[in-house]
């Protein structure tokens, strides 16, 4: 029987669990942690993989759609709840991770152990240390790749620059930097919003032009994505990459 796994993010509590291979969640519960109003309609719209599975909880079995990794992504990218990013890190960072290395995830209190259980412990990791070090391997090695790609850029780039980088196009990145809160539009031009701002993700740098009608040096800003930015965005890539790579070679094991 697959092990249920709940994890709590602010209010919500969300269930996951291992499903054909690989991390799924309970599609409802991660729609309405992001903040979606309707969310029936959002995972509709937005996740392309839900299933629905017949998971026991509490002694009943119950059907449940479950979407994975990628679709998580996916509602996060379009979430307009100012905690995404804090939703993100928390799956990526720490749920993922623990629920890939031991099935589950859990916050236990301290336990003390005894030599011979600190003995036995230490024997079983041993034994699973190959397997771990190949699965951090795989994980790390698509961020290493996403991190290269942008590391190659110095300084604060413009949308057109950030999209030929990442090679994924100044209409995704802009997407992005509207869809996370970090740019907003004011007389069709992106301006730093109040998240990106605050995170140093984005800023305006005042640029001279030379007027075309009078010949005048004039100044203008320009809306510039910092280092930190351009970092940020190398994670997002890394992590819907990673995610799509791990699902890819699923599905041709399976066949």
């Amino acid at each position: 029987m697959t092990e249920i796994t709940l994890f709590r993010f602010e209010d919500f509590d969300v269930l996951a669990a291992i499903l054909d291979g690989e991390p799924q969640f309970a599609a409802s519960q991660v729609a309405a942690a992001l903040g979606y109003a309707d969310t029936d309609q959002a995972v509709r719209k937005h996740c392309k993989a839900a299933k629905t599975y017949p998971v026991e909880m509490t002694g009943q079995v119950r059907n449940v759609k479950m979407i994975p990794e990628r679709d998580v992504y996916r509602l996060v990218l379009r979430s307009k709840k100012p905690s995404t990013e804090a939703f993100e890190e928390k799956v990526v960072g720490e749920i993922l991770p623990a629920i890939r290395k031991t099935g589950a995830y859990s916050v236990q209190a301290p336990v003390v152990l005894t030599e011979r259980e600190i003995v036995a412990q230490a024997l079983q990791i041993t034994t699973r240390q190959v397997a771990e070090l190949t699965a951090e391997i795989s994980t790390l090695r698509p961020q290493a790749e996403a991190f290269q790609i942008i590391g190659e850029a110095e300084g604060e780039l413009g949308v057109r620059d950030v999209g030929r980088e990442v090679k994924l196009g100044q209409a995704w990145v802009t997407e992005t930097l509207l869809a996370r809160k970090w740019a907003c539009k004011q007389g069709g031009k992106l301006r730093p919003a109040h998240y990106g701002l605050e995170h140093d993700y984005v800023c305006l740098r005042a640029s001279s032009y030379k007027c075309g009608i009078t010949g005048e040096t004039k100044v203008r800003d320009d809306f510039k994505v910092t280092r930190k930015g351009i970092n940020r965005l190398a994670q997002i890539i890394a992590n819907i990459r990673a995610a799509t790579q791990a699902s890819a070679s699923r599905e041709m094991e399976m066949h």
